[in-house]
Formats: C-alpha cells, sequence, structure tokens
C-alpha cells in the first residue's frame, strides 16, 4: 500500500510540473513571470479608424510535428492562416485591417478573409489532431492555448509583443501540457469577449420542470386508461 501511495503520489507532482504556470516556464526564462490570463478572443487595439494593423511574431516551436503545424485567426465566421508548418522560428506577419469592412490581408501576400476586429480568435492545426482553437468551448471544453499578457513588461525578446499565445499540438488523450509546440507573439491586440455569432445554447429542462413533464405523462395515461375501462363497462 505504501509503495502504491508513493507512485502516486510520484505520478501526481510529475503531472503537476508539467503544467506550466508562468510564462518562464514556456520560455525557460525564469524572469518572465506573467501567468496565464485565461483570455480566449482579443480584439484589434491599434485603431485609427480606417486601416490598422497587428504583427505576429513565430517565437518558437519545440515540436516534432512542427513542420506541420500552422497558426492562423478566426472569428465565428471564417479564419486565415497567419504562419504555414514550413516558416521557420522569428518569422513576422503583419495583418492589415479594414476596419469599416472587417476585410483583413497579410501584407505581402494576396492571403485575406473578413475577420471581426473586435471579437476574433485563433488556432493551430495539428498534423493529427485536427484544427485546436483558442476558445476551449470549440475544443470540447479542452485548453491548448495558454494567453499572457505581456504589454508592459519591456522584454526585448518578446519583439514588442503586448500578448503571447502558447499552444498544445496533442490531443487530450496524449499531450505533455507544456504549452510551447508553437508560441506566437502579437503586437496591438486585447481580450475581447464574443457578443455575436454565437449558437444558442441547447434547451436543457430543469429538474422541477422534468419533473412536472413526468407528471403530466402519467396523468394523460391513466386517462387513457379510465376512458379505456369505461368503454369496456359500457360493452
Amino acid at each position: 500500500m505504501e509503495i502504491f501511495i508513493a507512485t502516486l503520489m510520484l505520478v501526481f507532482s510529475s503531472m503537476t510540473m508539467a503544467l506550466p504556470m508562468t510564462l518562464g516556464d514556456i520560455t525557460g526564462n525564469p524572469a518572465h513571470l506573467e501567468t496565464d490570463t485565461t483570455d480566449e478572443l482579443f480584439q484589434l487595439t491599434d485603431t485609427s479608424g480606417v486601416l490598422d494593423d497587428a504583427t505576429a511574431f513565430l517565437m518558437f516551436e519545440m515540436a516534432g510535428n512542427a513542420d506541420y503545424n500552422s497558426f492562423g485567426i478566426y472569428d465565428a465566421y471564417g479564419s486565415l492562416e497567419i504562419f504555414g508548418g514550413s516558416v521557420d522560428p522569428l518569422s513576422a506577419a503583419t495583418l492589415s485591417w479594414d476596419v469599416g469592412t472587417d476585410q483583413v490581408g497579410i501584407l505581402g501576400t494576396a492571403a485575406s478573409a473578413v475577420i471581426d476586429s473586435t471579437a476574433f480568435g485563433f488556432y493551430i492545426d495539428t498534423k493529427n489532431d485536427g484544427r485546436f482553437f483558442s476558445e476551449s468551448a470549440l475544443n470540447g471544453g479542452e485548453d491548448y492555448m495558454y494567453s499572457f499578457n505581456v504589454g508592459a513588461s519591456g522584454y526585448p525578446d518578446m519583439f514588442g509583443a503586448n500578448f503571447v499565445l502558447a499552444f498544445e499540438d496533442l490531443a487530450a488523450y496524449q499531450t505533455d501540457y507544456d504549452y510551447n509546440d508553437m508560441v506566437v507573439g502579437i503586437s496591438d491586440i486585447s481580450s475581447a469577449i464574443r457578443t455575436t455569432g454565437n449558437p444558442p445554447p441547447p434547451t436543457i429542462p430543469e429538474p422541477m420542470t422534468m419533473a412536472m413533464m413526468g407528471l403530466g405523462l402519467a396523468g394523460m395515461i391513466g386517462m387513457r386508461r379510465n376512458r379505456k375501462n369505461l368503454v369496456a363497462m359500457r360493452k
């Protein structure tokens, strides 16, 4: 029994150590003390009202599937890839928004999409497990992205980013939860809340409602039986 308990404690300890608590746990720099903000949606803050931009920096990838993972932006209606699987670390891409139409493109390319500048998320396309979204609800409740607000940090290794996004690239049943498989810095964004594009929540009867429905059904069944008995007696 003691050996069993000791083994459980060792497993629990290793699981706990595998979960990064600060940005420093991911980057390996203990000076990065920021913790996960739990933000899942973002908005553009560089807003002059006409044409605005945000820049993404692929900081590093520590993943066996790094050559297959791609990174992009999405909203309730569409998506746009920012970094393909073949892109090298320290690459940068600038997103240019037409705030009036929400048309966003990547400077120097023909790629573009309509993305809501006031409520968007980020995704990682993985080699074997499909697309993981920054919104855990779209992943069946699994959180595959940590977000870190470094806006006031002044860290030179953050390339001017004010948010750092750290992704996992393996499904929950096999992941190691180190969140260093794709780490991207983004400038000129802040946290946001989705106000449009959500599907309506399922209607689930409350316990009292379900009980009343049950009584109603029982009453209807009883009435049918009484009616049948009355007909039989008349015959």
